[in-house]
């Protein structure tokens, strides 16, 4: 598949209908740990993503991610089993961050 392809709506609802694809990841091919997700339906609009940002610094970069409530929804979608683990522990995290204020 070619990154541009994601760019063609038609394309990303082919692949959803004909082959029940709801992400599409990319790899790093030497360097584990280091992937993408691409989500071929958004189930959370960007601009409210966006005013959900949380901003993170690592490694001398300053790097927008997704908010936790946001990125259980994405991972809700999606559905698969490291998916379900991550949810569990971002809810821990989320109950943490409530209790601390």
């Amino acid at each position: 598949v070619k990154l541009m392809d994601f760019a063609d709506e038609k394309k990303r609802l082919e692949w959803m209908e004909k082959k029940n694809m709801k992400v599409f990841s990319l790899f790093h091919k030497t360097v584990p740990a280091q992937e993408v997700d691409i989500l071929l339906a958004a189930p959370v609009e960007f601009k409210q993503a966006a005013r959900n940002r949380v901003v993170r610094r690592a490694g001398g970069l300053t790097i927008p991610v997704a908010g936790i409530a946001d990125l259980i929804k994405m991972k809700e979608v999606v559905g698969r089993k490291h998916d379900v683990s991550d949810i569990n522990m971002l809810r821990r995290v989320q109950a943490l961050s409530r209790r601390r204020g």
